[in-house]
């Protein structure tokens, strides 16, 4: 089963995002990190050389929107500078429409910049898309399940 990482602090939207992806047949496992602080102990925790057999997401869902004014961009940036976590598809998924934001979010690495839907149907189509893309990304050898030892 494949894991995903989905860092949104709205947990109405998570839940929809998690329903999508079950709806879409996707046999997928998402892990929830709603808080800045859970999200840098998680980072902290992959760059640990305690850690052994953490079985890393093969994907990370991140919301750029973070209660504090350019955190989304750093823990992007964060997750780019992890060696454990740097191989792994990063798309963003937010309802920020700013180009320069956008641009801001693939110059530090992201693989995708998807906006939130406001509709159901929306948000299963852009589900749909959102996992042939990732499929694409691994079919061309982007990203890769690690087991740290």
């Amino acid at each position: 089963m494949k894991r995903i990482l989905l860092i949104d602090r709205h947990e109405a939207d998570c839940a929809l995002i998690e329903r999508m992806f079950s709806e879409n047949n996707d046999a997928v496992e998402i892990q929830h990190l709603s808080k800045a602080n859970d999200v840098q102990d998680f980072i902290a925790h992959c760059q640990s050389s305690r850690v052994r057999h953490l079985e890393l997401p093969a994907l990370i869902l991140l919301d750029i929107n973070q209660p504090e004014a350019k955190e989304g961009l750093k823990i992007l940036e964060q997750i780019q500078r992890t060696d454990k976590l740097k191989h792994i598809p990063v798309f963003v998924v937010s309802d920020n429409s700013e180009k320069d934001v956008i641009a801001a979010c693939y110059v530090r690495g992201a693989n995708g910049y998807f906006l939130k839907p406001t509709e159901k149907i929306q948000l299963s189509r852009a589900v749909k898309i959102l996992s042939d893309r990732w499929q694409q990304l691994i079919q061309r050898g982007f990203g890769y399940h690690y087991k740290a030892v």
